[in-house]
């Protein structure tokens, strides 16, 4: 998704000839990055809380740790 927004911010800015349309859209896709962030911010704590109320060693609890680690390094840590 971030190659097909800074591809096409490429192309704005090679048509107006100015850097307007690059930043425009530079700009939209750092304030869609930070929602991003904050709601993976809100919502793991919510996780551990579910985590928490699961049994140990279920599948449920497994599952779980699996969304938990996901959230952690795809939308909050961007590894």
């Amino acid at each position: 998704m971030a190659t097909v927004l800074l591809s096409s911010s490429i192309a704005a800015f090679e048509e107006t000839g100015d850097g307007a349309g690059f930043y425009l859209w530079l700009k939209a896709l750092h304030v869609i990055a930070v929602i991003a962030w904050m709601a993976g911010m809100l919502y793991l704590p919510r996780l551990f809380v579910y985590h928490c109320e699961a049994a140990p060693g279920s599948a449920e609890s497994e599952r779980f740790k699996l969304m938990e680690r996901k959230l952690l390094r795809l939308i909050i840590n961007r590894r």
